[in-house]
Formats: C-alpha cells, sequence, structure tokens
C-alpha cells in the first residue's frame, strides 16, 4: 500500500490515478489517453508530488505533538471545484484525520476553519501560510475551473451521452394476495433521475426509495417499492 495515493475524478469517471510507489500519473481514460501527451502527465506527477509533501509535513508535526512519534495515522483530503448551469463556479478543499473531518478551507476569507477543536491548532498552522492559502484560492477560481472545462471538452462524448433506463417489474405475493411490487431502474446515464409510482393516475406517497447507485458499465440504477 503506498503511502500517498490521489485519484482525480471528473463528474462520474475516475480520470486520473498517482502514488507515491509509482511516481507517476496514469490517466484512467482512454479519452484522457488520448488528449494529452506525455508532458501532460509530468506535469501533474510534480503537483501531485508537491501536495504530498506539504500534507505529510503538516501532519507529522501535529501527530507527533499530540500522540508521540510512532503514531501510525491517515490523512484524507478533496479538492475540487463544480461548474454550475450558471457558468458560476464554487470550490473547496477539506481534510480528515483518522476518518474523522478536520479542517476546511474558506477562499472568500483565506482561511482554515476547523470542524472539530481538536484540529484548531493545525488549522492555525496552516492559517499561518497567507502566500500557501492566496495560491489555494487561485488553485480553485481559477485553475481548477480552467482544467474542468479542458478536461470536459476531452471527455465530452462520455460525458454527455444520455442512456435511457430499462424498468423491470417484480412483485411479492401469498397466494393471491400481492404483498410487495418493486420497480428497478437500470442502465441510465447520467445519475439524475426521477421515478414515481402512479395508481390511478395518483402518484403513490409512502414509497420505499434506494439511493442512485453505480453499476459496472458506468450507467446507474434505482429500486423503489
Amino acid at each position: 500500500m503506498p503511502e500517498y495515493s490521489l485519484v482525480a475524478m471528473l463528474d462520474d469517471y475516475e480520470i486520473v490515478y498517482f502514488d507515491s510507489t509509482l511516481q507517476r500519473t496514469v490517466p484512467r481514460q482512454q479519452w484522457m489517453a488520448d488528449s494529452f501527451d506525455n508532458h501532460h502527465w509530468d506535469a501533474i506527477a510534480i503537483t501531485m508530488a508537491g501536495f504530498h509533501g506539504l500534507v505529510r509535513g503538516n501532519a507529522e508535526i501535529f501527530y507527533r505533538q499530540q500522540h508521540g512519534a510512532s503514531s501510525v495515522f491517515f490523512v484524507q483530503g478533496m479538492c475540487g471545484c463544480e461548474l454550475n448551469s450558471d457558468n458560476s463556479t464554487e470550490g473547496f478543499i477539506k481534510f480528515g484525520y483518522d476518518g474523522e473531518d478536520a479542517y476546511v478551507f474558506d477562499k472568500d476569507r483565506l482561511s482554515w476553519i476547523a470542524v472539530n477543536p481538536e484540529f484548531q491548532t493545525l488549522a492555525d498552522r496552516w492559517n499561518a501560510n497567507t502566500f500557501m492559502n492566496k495560491y489555494f484560492k487561485t488553485l480553485l477560481e481559477k485553475d481548477c475551473v480552467k482544467w474542468l472545462l479542458i478536461y470536459l471538452r476531452a471527455g465530452r462524448e462520455a460525458l454527455q451521452r444520455k442512456v435511457a433506463p430499462e424498468v423491470f417489474i417484480g412483485k411479492r405475493s401469498d397466494g393471491d394476495r400481492v404483498l410487495r411490487v418493486s420497480c428497478l431502474v437500470s442502465g441510465f446515464y447520467p445519475w439524475a433521475i426521477e421515478v414515481t409510482w402512479l395508481g390511478n393516475g395518483e402518484e403513490v406517497a409512502d414509497i420505499e426509495s434506494s439511493d442512485v447507485l453505480p453499476n459496472q458499465d458506468m450507467t446507474y440504477r434505482a429500486l423503489k417499492t
């Protein structure tokens, strides 16, 4: 298991993988591999390795202060941006330690906010680096959005495809009495869908519904009973 690994997602697709053992960036979709040359992947690898050093350095100092030099711990992080239908954008950076939410970055105030008092000293440590926080703001508001648009163009065919669902109806009976009727809607893309039971033309309330779940072929499924 590598000390550090990073996965990049674009909508529903894993598009890039990097870890500290490989020390290189691996495109996960063929349309990503076809769209960019080796210089692109080498540049990303340098950036991802830089994040590794930044996170590791701060995390080790914190955990040695809190738990001693021999502690084993896990750091989880999420960084990304979103492009809304009105062309407005949002950006986020979040960190967790050993499965517990720790602190988040407020790009408008250029500050880290501890979501648990235990991590306030670590948030203060990051807040002291004003140059780095300005970099994170630029990363979220400009660089991330720029590459989001570039990658969206590269994966347009896959990302903008529309696949209609198949519908399967099943029932559980006790003799002539129907105990439960289920509707499985599967094989659709993108994930957003609304499934409604109708009885005599009217919407039926109190329906049990599963979350929208992924299939192995990059489509989705949902169940209503």
